[in-house]
């Protein structure tokens, strides 16, 4: 299973979710990989990776335009401290990729599918935690991608980067990109006592934010706590950091609708 995670607004606890769903899916045994797709390298920064000790994925990029196909060195993600999890961490050379590689755009879409080719056959899920924006990376791993989840929260500029996301499934589902669908819009930092935020999820659910159509949302919401923020200062998965946290729980029933 090949999962994005992807909203092209920020703020919406993409790399939250990306890392949490990567370790609960290790709790279940699942060997996961995490593509850190993102210049800011936050998931990356979650596993404490020393990028100095391997390839990264801007380095890997790279290597895959300049050299010739048959002399590329192996893909070797690296370890995380968590047994079952690897990742190709990033950096801000990601945006150098994304600004000298963007004349080559037929070529970069299917970049992401000739990396996880080579490597796909040794997990059984694979995250990848996607740049808050549209570049030919972004574009390249919804391309690859299997299903989408899509974090929001209850205000209008992250539904309107929903829909933008939807856009683009659609035009790739209407390229031959048949495997690729909308997993679920998966609501963050949710508050359910004010009304403003069930609102919002109802609009989203009935298809009035959606221009009429209605898409899956999940039926768990990631609820608002501090203690996300408190996981995230101690690098640590919730489950890990505060378990009986109403976040830790939530992922916890999240991980058990997408699998």
């Amino acid at each position: 299973m090949i999962i994005s995670i992807m909203n092209f607004k920020g703020g919406v606890a993409k790399t939250t979710t990306a890392v949490n769903l990567a370790y609960l899916a290790a709790v279940k045994n699942k060997r996961v990989l995490v593509i850190d797709n993102d210049p800011q390298g936050n998931a990356s920064s979650f596993f404490q990776i020393d990028k100095k000790i391997g390839r990264t994925l801007p380095q890997i990029i790279m290597d895959m335009f300049k050299k010739e196909r048959d002399s590329i060195m192996p893909i070797i993600p690296y370890h995380t401290q968590y047994k079952r999890i690897d990742i190709l961490p990033s950096d801000m050379n990601l945006s150098t990729c994304n600004m000298s590689l963007s004349k080559y755009q037929s070529k970069i879409s299917m970049l992401y599918k000739a990396i996880l080719e080579s490597i796909i056959q040794k997990y059984d899920v694979i995250i990848i935690d996607n740049a808050p924006n549209v570049t030919p990376l972004t574009v390249s791993a919804l391309l690859a991608s299997e299903q989408v989840i899509v974090p929001v929260t209850a205000d209008k500029l992250t539904i309107d980067g929903l829909n933008e996301i939807i856009k683009q499934i659609d035009d790739a589902r209407l390229n031959g990109f048949s495997k690729l669908k909308l997993g679920g819009i998966l609501f963050t930092r949710f508050n359910s006592r004010t009304r403003v935020d069930r609102e919002t999820m109802e609009y989203v659910k009935n298809g009035t934010l959606t221009g009429g159509i209605k898409y899956k949302v999940y039926d768990n919401t990631i609820r608002q706590t501090v203690k996300v923020q408190e996981a995230t200062f101690l690098k640590q998965p919730l489950e890990i950091a505060c378990k009986k946290s109403n976040a830790a729980s939530d992922y916890r029933n999240l991980i058990n609708e997408i699998f």
